[in-house]
């Protein structure tokens, strides 16, 4: 992940493979990248599993 902060991206990341998370990385040169970026250059998919 690319940023004026890195080391606040690399915390983060960390956090989340920590807690079992998965990191998918998209370039902005393929369209859903340029879609991404366009809305601030980072998603969260947060899922639950229901009983």
């Amino acid at each position: 992940l690319r940023g004026d902060d890195g080391e606040r991206w690399e915390a983060m990341c960390e956090a989340i493979h920590a807690l079992g998370g998965t990191i998918v990385q998209c370039s902005i040169e393929h369209d859903a990248g340029a879609q991404l970026d366009g809305l601030g250059g980072a998603v969260a998919l947060t899922r639950y599993r229901v009983d």
